[in-house]
């Protein structure tokens, strides 16, 4: 399976995805004790987001306009250059994000 997306131009745009986007999905749902698949199906229940908050608009101006985001109900996938390169946690277990066990 392929993650990919409709861009704004109706073009559908096939993502690679990093070694360390999927360490990090790995990493942080066994932290949060949830079961998942590859980073490709999760990414397929994803939307993008248009309305950025404070800290993806900083993010962005430091790491690139380029920088796309795409949430679902337990993930926030960050796209560069249709590339996944890194997977977050979103939502109530957030905070492992940084490390920090509940």
């Amino acid at each position: 399976m392929v993650a990919s997306y409709v861009s704004d131009r109706g073009r559908v745009v096939e993502l690679s995805v990093t070694a360390h986007a999927r360490a990090r999905l790995a990493e942080r749902a066994r932290a949060a004790g949830l079961e998942v698949g590859s980073v490709e199906e999760e990414f397929g229940r994803a939307c993008r987001v248009r309305r950025l908050s404070w800290h993806e608009r900083r993010r962005r101006r430091r790491h690139g306009e380029d920088t796309l985001y795409f949430r679902s109900s337990r993930w926030t996938f960050v796209v560069q250059d249709a590339t996944i390169m890194t997977v977050e946690l979103h939502g109530e277990h957030r905070a492992l994000n940084r490390g920090v066990t509940l």
